[in-house]
C-alpha cells in the first residue's frame, strides 16, 4: 500500500529551496501556477521529517521531475512528467484547467487502466474542495481514496533575494480498504502540506502518515530549469 501512496502523491517536497545561479533561470513573475514547457525540470532532495520539531532529518535520496511531452490524460490537456529517483522512474501528469491545478497518474502503475486519477491540488475560487474521490477493486479488495484540500492562505518566500508569492495548501486523503473475504475495513490517513510558488511550482510538500511504521517525509527543492 505504501507504493500506492508514493504513486498518487507525485511530489513530496521541503521547507527551503535553492538553485545554482549558473545553471538555472529565475522564476517568472507572479502570474500562472507552474511553468509547463517541454524541457523544464525540478530537482528535489528527500529527507525524513521530524514532525514534532518541524525539522528535516536524515537524507533518503533525491527525485527529479522532467516535463517530456504535451498530451491528454483522462479528458484534460496535460503535460507528461517523468519522476526519476534512485529507486524507480514513474510517469505522472500535470494539468491546469479554469485556473485550477491538477496532478494525475495511475495508482497501480503495473495496471494503468485500473485506477487512473486526477487530484485537484489548487482551486483559486475555493477555500476548501474535494481533491479526489475514486474507488476500485484490486485483487478482490475494495479500495477507496477520498481527499479533501484546504487553502491555508497566501504567503511569500525569498528565492535568490526576491520575494515570490506563494499559497499554502493542506490535503488530507483517507485510504479505505475493505477485504472481500473477511469484510473487514482498514483506514489510514495521509496529510500533505504543499507550498506552491506562483510562476515556479512546488517549493515544498511535507507528507505525514498516521501509522507508526511509516516515516514522515519532506523534499527540498535544490535546482530547476524553467
Amino acid at each position: 500500500m505504501k507504493k500506492i501512496i508514493v504513486l498518487f502523491t507525485l511530489l513530496t517536497f521541503a521547507l527551503v529551496g535553492c538553485k545554482d545561479d549558473n545553471d538555472s533561470t529565475g522564476p517568472s513573475s507572479n502570474t500562472g501556477l507552474i511553468p509547463l514547457e517541454v524541457g523544464n525540470w525540478w530537482e528535489y532532495e528527500r529527507y525524513i521529517y521530524e514532525t514534532s520539531t518541524e525539522e528535516q532529518g536524515d537524507k533518503q535520496g533525491s527525485t527529479r521531475l522532467d516535463v517530456i511531452a504535451k498530451t491528454t490524460f483522462l479528458g484534460k490537456d496535460a503535460y507528461q512528467i517523468i519522476e526519476s529517483s534512485e529507486f524507480a522512474s514513474d510517469t505522472s501528469y500535470i494539468a491546469i484547467e479554469d485556473g485550477a491545478l491538477y496532478l494525475g497518474g495511475h495508482i497501480i502503475e503495473i495496471q494503468p487502466e485500473l485506477a487512473p486519477y486526477w487530484v485537484k491540488v489548487y482551486d483559486p475560487d475555493s477555500t476548501s474542495w474535494v481533491s479526489m474521490d475514486i474507488e476500485f477493486s484490486y485483487y478482490g479488495d475494495l479500495i477507496k481514496f477520498i481527499g479533501n484540500a484546504t487553502n491555508e492562505g497566501e504567503t511569500t518566500v525569498s528565492i535568490d533575494g526576491n520575494n515570490q508569492k506563494a499559497v499554502k495548501i493542506e490535503q488530507t486523503t483517507i485510504i479505505e480498504t475493505t477485504t472481500t473475504y473477511s469484510g473487514q475495513t482498514q483506514k489510514y490517513t495521509i496529510t500533505q502540506e504543499y507550498l506552491l510558488v506562483f510562476g515556479l511550482g512546488f517549493y515544498h510538500v511535507i507528507t505525514k502518515y498516521d501509522d507508526e511504521l511509516s516515516d514522515d517525509t519532506i523534499m527540498v527543492l535544490v535546482d530547476y530549469e524553467i
